[in-house]
């Protein structure tokens, strides 16, 4: 959708200064020339970043299901061999996702810049027109969910399935194992309950249901400003 309000901008309002120096220098043949070459570059923009938030989404989910597949293990499995299997499973998947943290967190302030500044931005553009904004500033809103809203799922799919591993691990055959095998389950549970694996940028914010519900409310409000300023301006000062 974003593509396309993209390409329909482009369309309806060429950049005037380089079609203007296109058509001086080489008439139509430029024109086109300069258009296909904005066409493509816009493209393949958007194909990288698509490609790039697929990546980083499936990183995050796939470490989720593999720490439900883990709680599953602890919980039917039972014994010194087959728990420590178990617990070196599920340290090196908290590694993967502290790795994919620290790979995306530096990408994820030009994700949320895409996915809230932009939508907020295009969002004031489509109230203040009046419904006459152009179709870039339409396409720009429902970003807001494409990218800030999936990344804080995901990242909440993460965060559940750790602390789910816990309780799984909680509800494994202790009466089974020896003290060895016991306390290894119990390190497992304790480091998932003090500190679940999650996902965002590190040091500055988390990525979960938290984050984006209060993201939204500060959407939804700002968007409930904008429509009271824009009717009090349309209809003028009270008499």
């Amino acid at each position: 959708m974003t593509q396309i309000g993209v390409i329909m901008t482009m369309l309806a309002e060429p950049p005037a200064f380089c079609y203007r120096r296109a058509s001086e220098v080489a008439g139509v043949a430029g024109h086109w020339g300069i258009f296909l070459v904005q066409l493509h570059v816009v493209l393949s923009a958007h194909v990288d970043l698509y490609t790039l938030l697929a990546l980083q989404l499936d990183s995050v989910r796939a470490c989720a299901v593999l720490n439900t597949c883990i709680g599953h293990r602890f919980q039917v499995e039972g014994g010194r061999r087959s728990t420590a299997r178990s617990a070196s499973l599920h340290a090196q998947v908290n590694e993967s996702a502290r790795l994919t943290s620290m790979q995306f967190g530096h990408l994820l302030p030009h994700f949320l810049t895409v996915g809230l500044v932009m939508p907020v931005v295009a969002t004031a553009e489509v109230i203040s027109s009046g419904g006459h904004a152009d179709s870039f500033a339409i396409a720009m809103v429902p970003l807001l969910f494409v990218f800030f809203v999936s990344q804080c799922v995901g990242g909440q799919q993460l965060e559940n399935s750790s602390e789910g591993l816990g309780w799984a691990a909680y509800q494994g055959p202790w009466l089974s194992e020896d003290a060895r095998a016991r306390r290894l389950r119990l390190l497992v549970i304790q480091s998932v309950t003090a500190r679940p694996a999650c996902f965002g940028v590190p040091g500055i914010t988390v990525l979960n249901h938290a984050t984006c519900q209060d993201a939204l409310r500060i959407w939804f409000q700002y968007l409930q400003i904008l429509l009271n300023t824009n009717g009090r301006r349309r209809h003028g000062p009270a008499q």
